[in-house]
């Protein structure tokens, strides 16, 4: 059966429970948002980039709006460069950056029937959910280069219906009632199971028990021994090309990430503007919610 709820809902409940509960968490996409209109970025002046997703999701099959979508509101819009600048002077005021945290949300299938495919494996109900291989192979890069610089998980719902998912943010239980799974686990597989909230399940074809990394362990550990960036501008700098090399060779996705950073206009670059294009472009394309822990004020 499908969850009730859509995977945008799950997104950002779990987003703002992670920020409020782990308030160093800071999320550039959304101050930059209100601050700089930086998510206008990605409205590039060239219609062609747009017509690379023809598949895009907002409006289902409804071919003939999502055309109406494109011609009209996706034509592209160009910040400020004097915007850039004014992040790039505020950066060393901005609290030191510590390490990154990428996660990729899944909304799963809810296996009741005891023809599904990996019964066997569970005999009981089952969660479940596809893995892409080209956006597996993309994460499973950034998690091996970033090392202990970053957490990049797979987060999914341990439950499917809505009245579960409101109970959770309500009682603010909505990491506890995930299951988190590291990208570098699933390698050579296509699908992920697990019946109950943590870091345990099954990766497939193949049966193979998996175990990741607590959540909360891992960020507690990594808010104590990751070192505070010396400046913050060289943090993100390295982060853009950290997220240019985990997205080689990832087919459909390589072309799509080069093809939007083909289309920004660079005759007034600075190092924050490529930098922040490609980190952007790259959560964009592989479908991560990047975020960053800073030091506490």
């Amino acid at each position: 059966m499908d969850c009730e709820f859509e995977e945008k809902q799950y997104e950002q409940h779990l987003n703002n429970e992670l920020l409020s509960r782990k308030h160093l968490l800071y999320v550039p996409g959304q101050v930059l948002e209100g601050k700089l209109g930086f998510d206008a970025a990605l409205f590039c002046r060239d219609r062609r980039f747009w017509e690379l997703f023809d598949d895009f999701r907002f409006f289902g099959h409804f071919r003939f709006i999502r055309r109406l979508w494109y011609a009209s509101s996706r034509s592209g819009v160009q910040l400020s460069v004097d915007w850039w600048r004014e992040l790039d002077q505020a950066l060393p005021y901005f609290p030191r950056f510590r390490f990154n945290v990428f996660v990729q949300h899944k909304r799963p299938d809810y296996l009741v029937a005891s023809s599904a495919g990996e019964w066997d494996q569970w005999n009981r109900p089952y969660y479940r959910y596809k893995i892409m291989s080209h956006q597996q192979k993309a994460l499973e890069q950034l998690e091996t280069l970033a090392g202990s610089k970053a957490i990049v998980v797979y987060a999914s719902p341990a439950f499917a219906k809505l009245g579960e998912l409101w109970s959770a943010v309500n009682n603010r239980q909505l990491i506890e009632k995930s299951n988190f799974c590291q990208p570098r686990k699933l390698s050579g597989h296509h699908a992920y199971s697990y019946v109950e909230p943590g870091r345990v399940g099954k990766a497939h074809s193949d049966a193979e028990d998996v175990e990741s990394f607590d959540f909360y362990e891992r960020f507690n550990v990594l808010s104590e021994t990751a070192e505070l960036s010396e400046d913050n501008r060289a943090f993100l700098t390295q982060l853009g090309r950290l997220v240019v090399e985990a997205i080689e060779d990832c087919g459909d996705l390589t072309d799509r990430f080069n093809a939007i950073l083909a289309t920004f206009d660079r005759r007034e670059e600075n190092d924050i503007i490529g930098s922040m294009s490609q980190i952007s472009t790259f959560n964009f394309v592989v479908g991560t919610t990047w975020s960053v822990s800073v030091a506490p004020n």
